[in-house]
């Protein structure tokens, strides 16, 4: 099949900033944690992964080290994973604080003072990638959360979220040993990429292969659509369990969500997580775990259309 045009268009959205964290820590994410000038996270993700908690009789502390052991969750039973850290604490003279599951621990000094309140999976995360196999994140459901000119955001959106509460709900319920997390994300300007094959054959003519480009060019895709966008390939890559739309109707041209990406004849789009920062890989049953994940998607069939990306061999 012929191309359309001699310039054919990516609409590319790419994830900057990520925020992981466990539905009853919501409270502490807002608006300000975002880095200046990134628009506040509208899309999310709800994930799962085995419990992951500390065992406080593995601790010890020195003037220069804190050694001890994590525990990975697998049903009944558990994995101790040691580790050893620099002690930053200023003292070894503390007594640690980790109810059951572990999950959560506070370390007190000798007067009682909490000195570091954390999560132990978080910090297992600062490890950097040792231990990025026990970190691994399942994706559940991807959403979005938009309100007026953008004024909702994602963890304004799960405060109230049935889905989420039906997911804790069973997770409480049928799988004790793994803990839901969610990740909100926010992603930078979008950005545009060509492919000019110069010598095909192509089915519109040169004046209207430049207008094409003006229009490309001239018009930008409201914020509204590419939130709708983005959520749209996140449900359509990973096909989250408790996602229903979109799992495998996108893309559609009758979608109105994001109509514009069709209005303005794209060929193709695409959206691009790197998770590297936050030491969690995402996966799902039809996605293996990795730091990348690079999906792009024709909006027009095959037959109808040719690759954008076909004049590479």
């Amino acid at each position: 099949m012929a191309r359309k045009y001699t310039t054919e268009f990516l609409f590319h959205l790419r994830a900057l900033q990520y925020v992981v964290v466990q539905p009853d820590e919501l409270e502490k994410v807002t608006d300000e944690i975002w880095t200046a000038n990134i628009e506040p996270a509208h899309i999310y993700l709800v994930c799962r992964r085995p419990k992951i908690s500390l065992a406080p009789d593995s601790l010890a502390f020195t003037d220069d080290e804190v050694t001890g052991s994590f525990r990975i969750w697998d049903g009944a039973d558990t994995t101790e994973v040691p580790f050893r850290t620099r002690n930053h604490l200023g003292t070894t003279d503390v007594t640690v604080q980790a109810d059951y599951p572990g999950t959560r621990f506070t370390i007190l000094d000798a007067t009682g003072d909490p000195l570091l309140t954390g999560n132990a999976a978080t910090l297992m995360t600062t490890f950097g990638p040792t231990f990025s196999d026990h970190l691994k994140l399942e994706v559940l459901y991807a959403g979005q959360s938009f309100g007026f000119e953008g004024s909702r955001t994602a963890q304004d959106r799960l405060r109230s979220h049935e889905t989420l509460q039906g997911i804790l709900a069973e997770a409480l319920a049928r799988s004790p040993d793994l803990d839901v997390w969610l990740v909100l994300i926010s992603f930078e300007d979008p950005y545009i990429v060509a492919s000019i094959d110069p010598k095909a054959e192509t089915t519109a003519s040169d004046d209207e292969d430049n207008a094409h480009i003006e229009q490309v060019a001239d018009t930008p895709i409201s914020l509204q659509q590419e939130v709708n966008l983005t959520e749209a390939m996140l449900i359509r890559y990973f096909d989250p369990p408790y996602n229903t739309m979109f799992r495998d109707s996108f893309p559609n041209p009758a979608h109105l969500s994001y109509s514009e990406c069709y209005e303005l004849d794209f060929h193709s789009v695409g959206i691009e997580l790197d998770t590297e920062a936050v030491n969690c890989q995402l996966w799902s049953e039809k996605q293996g775990a990795t730091w990348l994940h690079i999906p792009t998607f024709s909006l027009h069939l095959e037959e109808d259309r040719a690759d954008m990306f076909g004049i590479f061999p």
